[in-house]
């Protein structure tokens, strides 16, 4: 089908939906007359060609959404006109060109998606200086280059920040401690709600990794998309001490990059972190024992770098037991690895030697776990019934990892419907 109808400007619009369908063609261009359009919505089509620089004339419009087209050509300026639009997405098109310096007058933009095109330029720094409102921001897969701008830090209501794919040199700004949003819990209600009520009247949704195949994350799962990804460039130096300050952070991964020294022995205390890739670099030193601490952690990936030494274990790493997560790194030892520990002397590690009897010793345990557990539930339960304040404390922890086991669940889905594709 062939978008072209010369009636939608004598239409009066609020909104237009008409994605996940075969319509081909250029941008129905006579939608520049329609000045009452709030939401476009043309996702999942196979629109082309460019985009007319009309469009700058929607003075209500809110959202843009072409997602997963062939246009092309440059982002025309006049976007940057825009005075209320909230949600950019032209994410996977073929756009090319430097993003239009016009962009920073977009006071209101919330969501800037413009990853999987061909757009070249350094990062500029307006976008920190400009853009107050910005909460995600994903450039993944185009041609950027140069140093991550410090003004970046500037975005204290940024939760998500994807430069994945490019060709961005230099540091990790020491100054990212200052992503203030990245701080907080977003899984409770009140924020879920803004996003449903307030913020889009139609509702928003990205298209983000989170360390694996690509999800679509909708309104009430945005609360998930607290990450940093700046996997794939040549990115060199430390990770910032600073970036420990992040304790909201769910992904943080940096893998496929030239990133030195040492992972901060205080990581543990990213408590909500479930995704962290920093394979494919040139740490060294030790593996924090505090990872242990990271009681979400569902996803790890330290291989083909430099570490040394006894892999840490107990809590959530005894979940992960995969010598695939160690890979490359020959100086390590203990499980899973086939390294075996040796003291200062080179005395094999007695630890690892009986393990089997450690297991022995604690048969107790298992036959005391029966009984233990009734009476532990006899104790919960009834301070539970009687005590309001921590019936509502047990209710909101329960909310809360419900919510991740739902992430958790949708991430292995996709990754299957991914493997079951490919096959």
């Amino acid at each position: 089908m062939v978008a072209n109808d010369s009636k939608l400007g004598n239409w009066s619009l609020i909104s237009l939906i008409l994605s996940n369908n075969q319509l081909i063609g250029e941008f129905p261009e006579t939608l520049c007359n329609v000045k009452t359009i709030e939401y476009i919505y043309l996702q999942n089509n196979l629109f082309s060609s460019g985009l007319p620089t009309c469009l700058g004339s929607l003075e209500y419009l809110q959202v843009l959404d072409l997602t997963n087209n062939a246009f092309s050509g440059r982002i025309p300026r006049s976007l940057g006109y825009l005075p209320r639009l909230q949600s950019l997405h032209l994410h996977n098109n073929k756009f090319h060109g430097k993003l239009p310096s016009t962009f920073q007058h977009l006071t209101s933009l919330v969501t800037l998606d413009l990853a999987e095109n061909e757009i070249t330029g350094i990062l500029p720094s307006w976008i920190g200086q400009g853009l107050s409102s910005l909460k995600f921001l994903t450039l993944q897969s185009n041609n950027f280059h140069g140093e991550i701008p410090q003004e970046l830090c500037f975005l204290s209501n940024l939760q998500l920040l994807n430069l994945a794919q490019n060709n961005i040199s230099g540091p990790i700004p020491s100054c990212f401690g200052n992503l203030t949003a990245m701080t907080e819990d977003h899984s409770d209600d009140q924020f879920i709600a803004f996003y449903s009520n307030a913020t889009f009247g139609y509702g928003e949704r990205l298209l983000d990794y989170m360390k694996g195949p690509e999800l679509e994350f909708l309104t009430s799962s945005l609360t998930f998309l607290v990450s940093i990804d700046l996997s794939n460039n040549d990115i060199s130096g430390e990770i910032p001490k600073e970036v420990m300050s992040l304790s909201g952070l769910l992904n943080f991964n940096v893998s496929g990059n030239h990133i030195r020294g040492k992972i901060p022995d205080n990581i543990g205390i990213l408590k909500e972190m479930m995704f962290l890739d920093l394979s494919r670099n040139q740490l060294s030193g030790h593996i924090p024992q505090s990872l242990s601490n990271l009681s979400y952690l569902t996803r790890l990936n330290l291989s083909f770098n430099d570490f040394s030494g006894r892999i840490p274990t107990g809590n959530q790493l005894q979940t992960l037991d995969d010598s695939s997560i160690y890979t490359g790194n020959p100086q390590l030892c203990g499980i899973p690895s086939l390294n075996r520990c040796s003291d200062s002397n080179g005395t094999p590690d007695p630890g690892q030697e009986n393990e089997e009897e450690d297991d022995d010793n604690h048969l107790w345990f298992y036959s005391a776990l029966g009984p233990g557990f009734f009476v532990g539930f006899l104790g919960f339960c009834g301070p539970l019934h009687f005590i309001k304040s921590w019936r509502y404390a047990y209710y909101r922890f329960l909310n809360k990892v419900g919510n991740r086991l739902a992430l958790a669940i949708a991430m292995k889905v996709a990754w299957f419907r991914q493997k079951f594709h490919k096959l």
